[in-house]
């Protein structure tokens, strides 16, 4: 939901969203016409049906239980590089990037990425003091992979 969104247009539509479907196996078992009336006015719908699928193939393949391995996750309509590897990392505790390019591109930290010269290249360097600072500030120690 947040992506493209501000965090407090979409904190109302989580919380709406969360009390409709508060578990996988009511978000894969309802349809979709319900699960877009609970995504009205945010927009990108893709996501909202992408999301849906998703819940009913982790339901139906997985036992209710989200992949905890990457090319599982990349076959989930929806599921990019980025939040595959948000999941791995938050909740499976994997060492996986979770920024994108664009991310980076878009935040206020962008002064302090190197990015790569050509676009073909997919990987960035964040400069070891900001990283080393952003880590004891948040208290990850060495939980931030890049």
């Amino acid at each position: 939901m947040l992506q493209q969104t501000q965090v407090d247009t979409v904190v109302d539509y989580f919380n709406n969203f969360i009390i409709n479907f508060p578990t996988l196996p009511e978000l894969a078992n309802a349809s979709e016409d319900e699960v877009l009336a609970s995504w009205a006015g945010l927009g990108y719908y893709s996501r909202a049906r992408n999301l849906h699928k998703s819940a009913k193939i982790i339901l139906s393949e997985y036992r209710g239980v989200v992949p905890n391995r990457y090319s599982e996750l990349m076959a989930l309509p929806g599921i990019g590089e980025s939040t595959a590897g948000a999941i791995l990392s938050l909740a499976y505790n994997q060492s996986r990037p979770i920024l994108d390019l664009s991310v980076c591109l878009a935040s206020p930290i962008a002064r302090n990425v190197q990015f790569p010269e050509t676009a073909k290249q997919t990987s960035i360097t964040i400069r070891r003091p900001f990283l080393k600072k952003t880590q004891k500030k948040l208290g990850l120690k060495d939980r931030l992979h890049f």
